[in-house]
């Protein structure tokens, strides 16, 4: 789906509503899942994988699965450099034969991450912003940081509106990832991004794995509403 030029009115402060109605999806064929979407995107382009290491206590399991998303993203994109800030994470990726694995600050370190490859297509930073204290500060010094050495920015993020926790309320409980400080949903990481001074440009509802097909009833509710999907992706321009 893509913001309209009404809604980019309202991102950029221009318009005020303290009650707008959005549409932000419609009856789709396809589930997509969040990897095989990034994959799509970034394939064939020379990106950066931030948070690259994900969690290193899953790596091994997520390899086996074949849903590790750096080995996904390495194995399409023309080049591809993972960072991430956890030194010990980083270590056991190199030892599993990854060599453009990057112990580093993307906001302190530019120097050493351009080291690498000058310019680059994409930057990747997957299930990565609910992490940060302060998303905009971070999405503006990445920017200011890299707007002449990167030309997009795709992000994935929690769904606000995801079915999981609606169905959680309903038993009185929240469903929640420790580290997790922010759920989002398009309008307001869209609005997050252009503060910043990206251009959001499209972004999907998806699913962080796809349904099995025995999950009749999740696949029928899923395709009839994609809102209720676990993920969002935006593609932004830096």
């Amino acid at each position: 789906m893509m913001f309209d030029d009404c809604i980019y009115k309202y991102l950029q402060g221009e318009n005020l509503s303290t009650g707008k109605k959005i549409r932000i999806s419609c009856s789709e064929e396809e589930i997509l899942d969040r990897t095989n979407l990034l994959v799509n995107i970034v394939r064939g382009k020379k990106i950066i994988d931030l948070g690259c290491a994900d969690h290193l206590e899953v790596i091994d399991l997520k390899i086996r699965n074949n849903t590790w998303l750096h080995k996904r993203l390495c194995e399409t994109a023309e080049f591809c450099v993972g960072i991430d800030i956890n030194e010990k994470a980083i270590e056991y990726i190199k030892s599993l034969g990854y060599k453009d694995v990057l112990y580093c600050d993307i906001l302190k370190d530019k120097e050493l991450i351009l080291s690498q490859n000058n310019n680059y297509d994409i930057l990747v930073a997957g299930e990565t912003l609910e992490h940060i204290d302060n998303p905009v500060l971070f999405l503006k010094t990445l920017r200011e940081l890299y707007k002449e050495n990167i030309d997009y920015l795709l992000i994935s993020v929690p769904n606000a509106f995801a079915i999981k926790n609606f169905v959680s309320v309903f038993n009185h409980l929240e469903f929640i990832n420790t580290d997790h400080r922010y759920y989002f949903t398009p309008y307001t990481l869209a609005k997050i991004l252009v503060i910043s001074g990206f251009t959001p440009i499209e972004f999907w509802f998806v699913n962080y794995y796809e349904p099995p097909h025995r999950r009749f009833y999740s696949r029928i509710l899923f395709k009839s509403k994609p809102g209720f999907r676990d993920t969002i992706v935006m593609i932004s321009k830096f």
